[in-house]
């Protein structure tokens, strides 16, 4: 305990030892804390478990330069200034297409919150009778339902003129073949995403830039080109991490200013590599299941993933582990933990953009 929070500290120092990590994570989070005046203490009980305790001082944020704020009173007379832009879905038509009825409440309470106009459709046929009434400005589509599937949807809007441009995101718990993949990439799927594994704020960005998307912007493969002006979709980014923390971070860095889609082994990695299509992927090297170099070679073997840039992304902190990687193929090398003042300028770099 007297040592938990040290630097370089690890449970089992032994150089066999089962878990990897820098023994940096405890140290980083109380060293965080004293910035903010702040403090984390712990209780441990032997065989029971251990309780963290995070205190941070409570301060009211300053005034913000060029941004619209109303005033509120709480009941001890404080005064709270809380931010009233304009809601991200204001003015936008979304046509949800779902036949299950938790999924549709879910993603109503989301969307309508930011101020999208929501229309709903809970089997293929009356996804395409609503289009005939109003036409919205982008579509989320599960593939599995009765009678006129979402296979079916999508190729009837995209057969006709004033229904060819609509983007669509595929949101569905089916498990897609290759063929399948296909059909959805000659039809201009804007994003391909499996059902509980986006969070509210991932999927929020999805859809925000989906309402954003221009259909002449795609390339006949259906991939997204790497933006560079305001109107296009964000650049997407996948990160294969399996340590809960990193993803966390990373998310922070990099949610704000690009599409971020995580997977935390090599198996889901590749699984969402193929399905996505990403303009990035982040690979941390000591992966569960099957490591990083691993998923590495198949994504080089596989044509259609093959030119995506690959970023090892490692806590190794060996002489020679960067010129290593870097031999092996990979587009470029970051090292954990990040340094947040140069990460983006290295991600822009990588993408381009």
């Amino acid at each position: 305990m007297p040592y938990l929070f040290d630097e370089f500290r690890q449970a089992d120092d032994r150089f066999s030892r089962k878990f990897g990590g820098t023994g940096l994570g405890l140290a980083i989070v109380k060293k965080y804390c004293q910035m903010l005046d702040g403090s984390i203490d712990v209780e441990s009980t032997h065989g029971s478990g251990s309780e963290f305790v995070v205190t941070l001082p409570l301060k009211p944020s300053d005034f913000i330069a060029g941004s619209e704020f109303s005033e509120h009173s709480d009941n001890t007379g404080s005064f709270l200034r809380i931010e009233t832009r304009e809601k991200p879905g204001s003015g936008k038509t979304l046509l949800l297409v779902d036949d299950s009825e938790p999924q549709i409440i879910q993603l109503s309470d989301i969307l309508i919150e930011e101020g999208f106009k929501l229309q709903v459709a809970r089997n293929g046929r009356e996804a395409l009778d609503s289009i005939k009434k109003v036409i919205p400005d982008a579509m989320i589509l599960d593939l599995q339902m009765p009678d006129v599937d979402g296979f079916e949807v999508l190729k009837e809007i995209r057969n006709l003129e004033e229904t060819k441009s609509i983007p669509v995101l595929i949101l569905t718990a089916k498990h897609i073949s290759r063929s399948e993949l296909g059909f959805l990439k000659e039809n201009h799927i804007y994003q391909l995403i499996q059902k509980g594994e986006v969070n509210r704020n991932e999927l929020l960005a999805h859809v925000i830039n989906l309402v954003n998307q221009d259909m002449k912007s795609h390339k006949a493969t259906g991939k997204r080109k790497v933006s560079k002006t305001k109107k296009d979709p964000k650049p997407s980014i996948l990160v294969i991490e399996d340590n809960e923390d990193n993803l966390v971070t990373l998310r922070a860095l990099l949610s704000e200013k690009f599409i971020i889609t995580t997977a935390t082994d090599g198996y889901d990695g590749l699984e969402k590599a193929i399905s996505l299509s990403p303009d990035l992927i982040l690979l941390d090297i000591s992966l569960p299941g099957i490591d990083g170099i691993t998923v590495f070679d198949e994504i080089r073997k596989n044509e259609t993933l093959s030119a995506i840039p690959v970023i090892a992304l490692t806590a190794r902190a060996m002489k020679g582990d960067r010129e290593n990687l870097l031999a092996y193929g990979f587009d470029g090398y970051i090292s954990k933990p990040i340094d947040n003042e140069t990460f983006e300028i290295k991600i822009r770099e990588y993408l381009n953009y």
